[in-house]
């Protein structure tokens, strides 16, 4: 049976920071909800301040790819 990997937000945050990207939990909750990740998306939860995030590997790691150099960006 076909699965959906999924990762927390502490898990893209590591991930982020790993390939050179330095950002926030909050930073990146923020870009979810405004729609700018498109790997992701936040739900919330109207009867409270909670915000749910599905944030999707495969789609991340599709996203890295088309971002990704092999030389850690050496000019």
């Amino acid at each position: 049976m076909p699965r959906i990997e999924t990762m927390t937000l502490c898990e893209l945050a590591v991930r982020m920071r790993q390939l050179g990207l330095p950002t926030s939990n909050d930073r990146l909750a923020a870009g979810i909800e405004a729609g700018v990740y498109p790997f992701a998306i936040c739900i919330r939860i109207p009867e409270s301040k909670h915000r749910i995030f599905e944030i999707y590997t495969k789609l991340f790691d599709k996203w890295v790819a088309e971002r990704a150099t092999d030389d850690g960006g050496a000019a």
